[in-house]
């Protein structure tokens, strides 16, 4: 019997000592496991961080690229387009085939046109009526000197969203003769920059 008691005092305590070490254990192993959970949640934040900072950086340098191009390509056009004998004419015979070879060669360009120092059309690629534009602000930069002027609008041709460029035309003797301009719709120079989307969700805009 007494060695029966013995033993079992014994496998109490051993019993005891088992609780105690998981205990320890536990006290030990949880704080490390939820400090790893950490870490790992924390590099993982900033794996997808840097790789969306990637993307973006991607994206912005290939819209800016492209939007240069096209800038550079359509403004060189119109500096092209208003320095011609034709243009700086003003005679609407003489302009209205230029003004349609540039359309032809810009497609993106839905409207080429001249006005006079007053704002008047004077001669268009389209067979569109000549129009006042006086009011509009790609006209009064051109007219008051400005070597170009951009003017995000509605267009009054096509009642949709466009971009404008316009430049003075200057005379012989240098005063400002008249104004030359361009229009595109946006959704077509919106293509011709090559917009996209960032990642699953995200877009690029001009």
């Amino acid at each position: 019997r007494h060695e029966e008691l013995v033993h079992g005092v014994i496998e109490a305590q051993a019993g005891r000592v088992q609780t105690r070490l998981t205990v320890l254990l536990l006290a030990v192993a949880l704080p490390l496991f939820a400090g790893l959970i950490v870490v790992l949640i924390s590099r993982a934040n900033a794996v997808i961080q840097a790789k969306t900072d990637e993307q973006l950086a991607t994206a912005n340098r290939s819209v800016a690229s492209n939007t240069t191009t096209w800038l550079d390509l359509n403004v060189a056009a119109l500096n092209d387009l208003v320095m011609q004998p034709q243009i700086i004419g003003m005679d609407a015979a003489e302009q209205k085939p230029i003004l349609e070879a540039m359309a032809a060669a810009y497609p993106q360009m839905y409207l080429v046109s001249t006005t006079d120092p007053q704002g008047m059309n004077v001669a268009r690629n389209d067979a569109g009526n000549l129009t006042d534009y006086s009011d509009r602000a790609w006209y009064k930069g051109a007219i008051g000197g400005a070597p170009l002027t951009f003017q995000p609008l509605i267009g009054r041709t096509t009642g949709r969203p466009a971009l404008v460029a316009s430049a003075p035309v200057v005379g012989e003797s240098g005063e400002i003769v008249g104004v030359g301009m361009f229009a595109g719709e946006l959704t077509d120079v919106a293509q011709q920059v090559q917009l996209s989307t960032v990642g699953e969700a995200g877009f690029s805009y001009v």
